[in-house]
C-alpha cells in the first residue's frame, strides 16, 4: 500500500510512516483502516547487541539549537533503520479502524512485523501545500482522509477532557535554531520562531478588550499550527492508545488458554490523574473566570491551569491519561530516538515470537527448524516432554525479566536539563546581541499571573514576552493585574553567567 512519511525538512531519523487501506467489508460496504508503520529498530539493535548497549547508555537523541546528537550512530539511525523512500524497510505496523465518534474499533486492531516501501518522503510544509491546493484530496486522497480522521480524533479527545480542550489557547513556545553565517557575529546566526503547540479552537469570549501588542503578536509573529502537524500528532497518539488496547485484548485472550503456555506482553503505560477540584473551589472559579472573560487572550488561563496538572507516571498497569483524554496510552513510535520506545518494541516482538513459536510447535515443527534463541523470546526455550512432538513444557515464569521500563530515567532527566540550558544560552545570546546593537530596544510583554511575595515584600509575577516566546519571573513594587500589557527594557544580560533581567518602562 502507499506509505507516507511526514517530518520537518531537517529530520534524518525517519521512524514513522502512515498509510490508509481501503477494502470491502461485510456486504461489500467500503471500509478504511489506518496503518501506522514504526521503524523496526529492534531488528538491527536486538537486546544483546552493541547497538542496543549504545542506546541504553545514551537513552535519547538530543535536539539542541546547534544540531541533533542521535541516540544511535547515524549509519544505523539515518540509514538501515530509517524508513527511507523507495527502499524496502522493516517495520512494526499497527492497523486500526475508527468508529463514528472517533473512538477505536477494538476488534480491528492488528499488530504485525512488516516489510514496507515508503512512497513519499514529505515535509510538513509540503503536505500543508498539497492540502491547501487540493492535491491532498485528489491525487493523494489518503492525506485528506487521514486529516479528516485526525480532526475527528482531536474532537474525541477534547470531549474526554484532553489538554487541547482543557487549555484551548496554549501559550506559544519558542524554537531556537543556530546556523553558520559569515556575516553574523562569531560566524553564527541565531533564529527564533514562536509557535503554538496545538490548535483546538479559540475561547468563546465575552467581548473583553485585548491589548494591541497581543493582537499584533498573534497576527504577525505566531506561526499557525499546520494541518500536517495535526495529522501526524493525532495519528501517533492514536498508535499509542491502540497498542495499549491491543495489550489488554491479548491479555484477555490468553486467559482462556489451558496448559503451561500463558503468554503475556508487558508495556509501559503513561498515566496522568484528572485535575482535582474538590478542595480547590476558589482556584477553580478563578481559572474559569480567566477563560470566560478571555483575560490576556487566553494565555492567563493557560498559565493558571498548570497548578491543576499532575505529573505523568509510567507503570505497567493500565490507567487513564487525562492530558490526552484517553483510557490508556503507550509511547512506542520513536524507537530510533528513545530507548524506552526501543524497549517497548523488544517486549512486543518477543511476545509475537513466543506466539508464533507456540503455533509452529503445535504443528509439529522442531526448535532447530525455527532458529530462535532464548534472547529472541525473552525466556528459556521450550523443552519437549515425552515422545509426542507436539508436547512441550515452556517455563514462562521469568518472562522478560531483563526488561525494566524505568531504566534510564535519570539520564533522560539529565538530557532534558542539557537541552534547556543550551536553549537558554542561545536565547540569552540572541537578546545580548540585540541589546548591544540597540540598548533602548523595548519588548512587549503581558502579565500572566501572580506568583507570590519575596522576602522584601516585592511581589513576583509571571511575565510573557511575546517576541521571545519567553516566560519570565519579574518583581514589582505595585500590583499588576493579569492580562496587563507592559513594555520592558533589558537591564542585565550575561549568557555565560545565565543572567537576564528586565526593567519596566511602561
Amino acid at each position: 500500500m502507499k506509505v507516507f512519511t511526514i517530518d520537518s525538512a531537517e529530520t534524518s531519523e525517519i521512524d514513522d510512516g502512515i498509510s490508509l487501506e481501503k477494502y470491502a467489508g461485510i456486504n461489500g460496504v467500503e471500509k478504511k483502516r489506518i496503518w501506522i508503520h514504526i521503524a523496526d529498530a529492534e531488528r538491527w539493535a536486538p537486546r544483546d547487541s552493541k547497538l542496543f548497549d549504545i542506546a541504553r547508555r545514551r537513552v535519547t537523541s538530543l535536539y539542541l539549537p546547534n544540531g541533533a546528537i542521535p541516540m544511535l550512530p547515524p549509519k544505523a539511525s539515518d540509514d538501515i533503520m530509517s524508513l527511507t523512500m523507495n527502499k524496502d524497510s522493516f517495520a512494526l505496523s499497527l492497523g486500526v479502524e475508527l468508529k463514528e465518534d472517533g473512538s477505536i474499533d477494538e476488534s480491528s486492531i492488528v499488530v504485525t512485523p512488516s516489510l514496507i516501501r515508503v512512497s513519499y518522503r514529505l515535509t510538513y510544509d509540503e503536505v500543508d501545500e498539497m492540502l491547501e491546493e487540493g492535491s491532498g484530496y485528489s491525487e493523494e486522497w489518503e492525506l485528506g482522509a487521514l486529516l479528516s480522521y485526525a480532526n475527528k480524533r482531536r474532537q474525541y479527545r477534547c470531549s474526554r477532557g484532553s489538554s487541547e480542550g482543557f487549555v484551548p489557547t496554549p501559550i506559544p513556545q519558542k524554537q531556537i535554531k543556530i546556523k553558520l553565517d559569515n556575516i553574523a557575529p562569531d560566524g553564527i546566526r541565531i533564529d527564533i520562531s514562536v509557535q503554538a503547540t496545538h490548535n483546538s479552537g479559540t475561547n468563546q469570549t465575552s467581548g473583553a478588550e485585548i491589548g494591541d501588542a497581543f493582537q499584533k503578536f498573534t497576527e504577525e509573529v505566531v506561526e499557525p499550527v499546520s494541518s500536517a502537524f495535526t495529522l501526524v500528532t493525532e495519528t501517533m497518539i492514536l498508535a499509542g492508545e491502540a497498542i495499549g488496547k491491543w495489550k489488554l485484548l491479548e491479555d484477555e485472550a490468553n486467559k482462556g488458554i489451558e496448559g503451561s503456555f500463558q503468554n503475556e506482553v508487558s508495556l509501559p503505560f503513561r498515566t496522568q490523574r484528572k485535575p482535582d477540584y474538590t478542595s480547590r473551589a476558589r482556584e477553580k472559579n478563578i481559572m474559569m473566570s480567566l477563560m470566560e472573560y478571555n483575560i490576556g487572550g487566553g494565555y492567563c488561563h493557560a498559565w493558571y491551569c498548570r497548578r491543576f496538572l499532575s505529573p505523568v507516571k509510567v507503570q505497567e498497569e493500565c490507567a487513564p491519561h487525562s492530558g490526552l483524554g484517553l483510557s490508556c496510552y503507550v509511547q512506542w513510535t520513536s524507537p530510533i530516538r528513545r530507548y524506552s520506545d526501543l524497549l517497548t518494541h523488544v517486549s512486543v516482538k518477543r511476545y509475537l515470537r513466543r506466539q508464533r513459536v507456540q503455533a509452529l510447535l503445535s504443528k509439529g515443527h522442531g526448535l532447530k527448524e525455527l532458529d530462535v534463541t532464548a534472547e529472541d523470546i525473552g525466556c528459556p526455550l521450550p523443552q519437549r516432554i515425552g515422545s509426542d512432538t507436539h508436547d512441550h513444557d515452556w517455563d514462562l515464569s521469568d518472562m522478560d525479566a531483563d526488561i525494566d521500563f524505568r531504566e534510564g530515567g535519570g539520564l533522560m532527566g539529565a538530557a532534558r536539563l542539557l537541552q534547556r540550558n543550551s536553549e537558554q544560552y542561545y536565547l540569552f545570546e540572541y537578546i545580548r546581541r540585540i541589546h548591544e546593537h540597540d540598548p533602548d530596544k523595548t519588548w512587549d510583554a503581558m502579565v500572566l499571573g501572580f506568583i507570590g511575595s519575596g522576602d522584601n515584600s516585592k511581589k513576583q509575577y509571571a511575565i510573557y514576552i511575546y517576541e521571545l516566546g519567553l516566560e519570565y519571573r519579574m518583581t514589582s513594587p505595585v500590583n499588576l493585574d493579569q492580562g496587563t500589557e507592559l513594555k520592558l527594557k533589558t537591564s542585565i544580560i550575561s549568557p555565560r553567567a545565565g543572567q537576564l533581567a528586565f526593567v519596566r518602562t511602561l
